[in-house]
């Protein structure tokens, strides 16, 4: 089969010849129809993301496909079911430190060598093997754009984080980095759990403009401009005050985004961190102590998430038709990782295998 292979950190992926997977017990192999090119890749390749990638081997993390073989119990899968392939991966039984892998992306713990050697090559292939427990049926949406349902592990992130900040219908939130493909994900899953108000905070004009444009009645904007000390005024005196912040900001290396985020929660509202920021972040003790805010993280999802994510999108609760999809063959990988560096928003990268 032909997959994208990174040989080193610093290179751009070869497209060439490997051997098929093959499952082991537990396992479950997956023709790749279809995979989220994510906006970082770039910057994870190059190595400017500090973390140790366990090259060579094939990246890419989620993935849409269709089962191809199921070794051992297949828990309810058929041969030919379209599938979610979730790339969580954490260790079994009853460990004192358990270790976590990111599948086709990285280890997230100095013990996860095991898992790795297991589990580490990805979705940028025309076939790929996950753990049975991170697969999941796409029943009824069979006829569904591939490339569309490719975005749902990142609505799967932001679900996981507004389930870790206690969020139900009829409640504000600030959404933080709106104008990212993670913070837009996030737009989308707060409305169709029934956000009575959404703000999106970000850069970019154009893409807040199209965020506010999928229903302008519940999303307010909030374009961060000036010297960025300033933040911490402009934030709270736009949005008021809210239930909730979820921060999606990305690889960002100051803390000022986010910090005058938190001023804007009600009292005993609840900051959840779902991004990827480099900074520390200056938190005021007494306002925390005085207001009882929660500020708290969110990594990856629970297992129930993905069933609840195609639930909504199933319902039409969550809807997907105002994304704007990017789609690549395998053999274009390095022009679809160059290319997601550069769209925001709603806008989304991916390769069919």
């Amino acid at each position: 089969m032909k997959a994208a292979v990174l040989q080193e950190k610093g290179q751009t992926l070869q497209v060439i010849n490997v051997k098929e997977p093959i499952p082991v017990v537990g396992g479950v192999k997956v023709r790749v129809t279809a995979s989220h090119v994510l906006s970082f890749t770039k910057n994870l390749f190059s190595g400017l993301i500090p973390v140790p990638l366990p090259t060579p081997y094939i990246p890419g993390p989620s993935a849409i496909g269709i089962v191809e073989e199921i070794a051992g119990d297949s828990g309810g899968l058929e041969k030919g079911d379209k599938v979610f392939c979730n790339p969580y991966i954490t260790s079994k039984g009853q460990t004192e430190v358990p270790s976590g892998i990111l599948k086709g992306w990285f280890g997230l713990t100095q013990n996860s060598g095991g898992l790795l050697e297991a589990w580490k090559d990805g979705s940028f292939a025309e076939q790929t093997v996950y753990p049975l427990e991170n697969v999941t049926p796409l029943y009824g949406l069979e006829n569904y754009d591939d490339s569309k349902l490719a975005v749902i592990n990142y609505l799967c992130i932001a679900y996981g984080g507004l389930l870790k900040g206690n969020f139900r219908p009829g409640q504000s939130i600030l959404i933080n980095g709106a104008t990212g493909n993670l913070g837009s994900a996030a737009v989308l899953t707060a409305l169709a759990m029934g956000a009575s108000s959404v703000y999106a905070v970000g850069r970019n004009k154009e893409a807040l403009n199209h965020i506010r444009s999928i229903e302008p009645d519940r999303i307010k904007t909030i374009a961060l401009e000036g010297p960025e000390e300033g933040y911490k005024a402009l934030v709270p005196a736009k949005a008021g005050s809210v239930d909730l912040v979820l921060d999606a900001l990305g690889n960002l290396a100051t803390p000022f985004a986010t910090s005058s985020a938190i001023p804007a929660l009600k009292n005993k509202g609840i900051a959840v961190f779902i991004g990827g920021v480099f900074a520390d972040i200056p938190l005021n003790y007494y306002d925390i102590l005085a207001r009882e805010i929660t500020v708290t993280g969110s990594f990856m999802y629970p297992p129930s998430a993905p069933g609840d994510i195609i639930n909504m999108i199933r319902a039409k609760t969550l809807k997907l038709d105002t994304l704007k999809i990017e789609a690549f063959k395998l053999e274009q990988i390095n022009q679809a990782v160059s290319r997601a560096a550069e769209l925001r928003g709603l806008q989304y990268c991916v390769v069919n295998p």
